[in-house]
């Protein structure tokens, strides 16, 4: 399984191919993120041909980056399910609610792990 560029929903405003400006090239159309990214960056001459300036800089916001490159392409590579490589996606961009996170939001009062009972719950 890899996340698709076009049709998975990896940026969060649903499939990149809804907001393309032009009709996508076929051989282009089924390939991964880790495809439009290399050790220089986003390959933006193929991302700019289909994509508006406002969307771009919604990919551009995912901080990809040369020092980082290895852990973003294994995790689009990585053969797990989509909704696993999402979560995965969450935690490395340090956005899942933890019970720490909702206390601080005042979603809840106790900070404490619902399974277990121990120490505050955090990433």
């Amino acid at each position: 399984m890899f996340t698709d560029f076009w049709n998975d929903d990896w940026v969060g405003i649903g499939p990149l191919f809804q907001n393309a400006q032009t009709v996508i090239l076929d051989h282009l159309f089924s390939l991964s993120v880790s495809h439009f990214w290399d050790s220089n960056g986003w390959r933006w001459e193929l991302i700019r041909l289909f994509l508006d300036e406002q969307i771009c800089l919604m990919i551009e916001a995912v901080h990809l980056s040369a020092t980082a490159n290895s852990k973003w392409v294994l995790l689009w590579k990585v053969k797990v399910p989509q909704c696993i490589q999402f979560f995965m996606w969450l935690v490395m961009q340090g956005w899942v609610l933890t019970n720490c996170e909702r206390v601080r939001r005042g979603f809840t009062q106790d900070p404490m792990c619902a399974l277990c009972g121990n120490t505050a719950e955090s990433l």
